[in-house]
């Protein structure tokens, strides 16, 4: 077995154990430069992802942007929960993907129009306070 494959498999052996004891053994399985490392690779992959979103046009425009900014802030605080294990971080985890479902709800209302629109923005609005109280 090359080290390589030693490491991903102990990777791999790590991120099992996480999931079954919880995630203090994962936090501990990142190091600082990696953290680092998936960060930078976060930012490259939003920059791409907006940029693919000049594709479209009027509201499927500000829908793919927003679905890009939304994945990003949750990749984001998965990243710093996977690194932390802590808590708080998984709080925030909660809550940035409660904040990126609910701006995505909202975006999609805006192809209604008159009472529809106000009926979804008030959906969106409850499952985002519903969401809310379940993260904290």
């Amino acid at each position: 077995m090359t080290a390589r494959s030693h490491s991903f498999a102990s990777r791999v052996t790590l991120l099992i154990t996480a999931l079954a004891t919880g995630s203090a053994v994962f936090a501990a399985a990142m190091s600082p430069s990696e953290y680092s490392h998936e960060k930078a690779r976060l930012a490259t992959v939003f920059q791409s992802e907006k940029t693919a979103c000049g594709d479209f046009g009027g509201n499927q425009k500000d829908i793919c942007q927003e679905k890009a900014s939304g994945k990003d802030k949750v990749a984001r605080a998965e990243l710093d929960y996977q690194f932390t294990g802590k808590p708080v971080d998984r709080s925030k985890l909660a809550m940035a993907k409660a904040d990126a479902d609910f701006a995505l709800a909202v975006e999609r209302c805006d192809n209604k129009s008159g009472n529809p629109k106000d009926v979804c923005r008030q959906e969106a609005k409850a499952v985002h306070t519903q969401a809310v109280a379940n993260a904290k």
